[in-house]
């Protein structure tokens, strides 16, 4: 089955009256004829979070890649990766998708010179970091066997 997969961001809005930049992201991984991995993400978009949208870039492009890696990892076996998925699919990808967003924007805002905002409590800081970078994900992989959808955020 041929399937055609096509996104586009748009600008919201209260984001054109506030002149604030679009911070949603996607992509899509074409594996094969009959294997998809899609991604959104949302960039939080408050004056808290000023670094969404690369927060958002972030977030689809490591849920492609990690779920191209177990693609690959399970070629020719689905039924092993759909029961993995099943299983684990809410805790081990969430973790690895969240360590793997994590380690990216600390190299990224370390890359950039940004600051490293005030913190409340001693230890504290990358989690401060993090939250500059606020997004949402979604994800979705299509194989001819299965669908498995993923959320992380609101």
């Amino acid at each position: 089955m041929v399937r055609s997969v096509f996104g586009t961001s748009v600008q919201g809005a209260s984001h054109i009256r506030s002149s604030k930049e679009c911070q949603d992201s996607h992509k899509k991984l074409v594996k094969d004829t009959d294997t998809v991995i899609l991604a959104v993400a949302d960039g939080h978009g408050s004056d808290a979070c000023p670094y969404s949208k690369t927060g958002s870039y972030a977030a689809v492009n490591v849920f492609c890649k990690i779920m191209g890696d177990y693609l690959d990892t399970y070629a020719g076996r689905m039924e092993m990766l759909f029961t993995f998925l099943k299983r684990e699919g809410d805790t081990k990808l969430a973790q690895e998708i969240d360590a793997e967003w994590k380690r990216r924007i600390l190299r990224l805002h370390t890359r950039c010179k940004r600051e490293m905002p005030p913190y409340r409590e001693r230890g504290k800081e990358k989690e401060e970091v993090y939250k500059l970078y606020g997004s949402t994900l979604l994800g979705l992989v299509l194989t001819k066997e299965f669908l498995f959808a993923f959320q992380l955020g609101d």
